[in-house]
């Protein structure tokens, strides 16, 4: 697995296993300068905010959120954040993160 981090240089890509998360409306456009990227396997840590949050969401597709969405995936990121910080065993977050791949949840 690769280092739990957002990447903003996409010089430091390697391959397309990414998810990328760009400013506005999807353009027809990938990869794009200002984009946040994410290792697939680590989004997958917090892909289910997303999911919860962004009406339709897809994996594999292309999703648009509006404000009030991204407002809530924001909060919910922010409280994930503090109980990972407070956590003082694994059990504590355990169905709060998500695991894309199987195997990772086995191992954890």
């Amino acid at each position: 697995m690769e280092s739990i981090k957002i990447i903003k240089d996409k010089s430091e890509l390697e391959g397309t296993c990414y998810i990328d998360l760009s400013l506005g409306k999807y353009q027809g456009q990938h990869w794009e300068e200002a984009s946040l990227f994410f290792d697939e396997e680590v989004f997958g840590y917090i892909e289910m905010v997303f999911e919860k949050h962004i009406p339709g969401y897809d994996h594999y597709g292309m999703n648009d959120a509006d404000s009030k969405a991204w407002d809530k995936v924001i909060a919910d990121l922010k409280e994930l954040s503090w109980l990972l910080e407070t956590a003082s065993d694994f059990k504590d977050v355990f169905e709060k993160i998500g695991f894309f791949w199987r195997l990772t949840r086995l191992f954890s």
